[in-house]
């Protein structure tokens, strides 16, 4: 029952993915603009890094 408290929070953010997933046109321009998603411009970090 306790995995089942654990799995709505897990939801929230999933949801959250979903919306960046449904627009891939914008995460491709988010390396210009990382105002797209805090989540996508965390993912670039790394490869702007490299």
């Amino acid at each position: 029952e306790n995995s089942n408290g654990k799995s709505s929070s897990k939801v929230e953010p999933k949801k959250r993915k979903l919306g960046g997933a449904a627009k891939p046109e914008p995460m491709k321009k988010s390396k210009s603009g990382k105002e797209v998603n805090g989540v996508v411009a965390v993912k670039l970090s790394p490869l702007e890094g490299q």
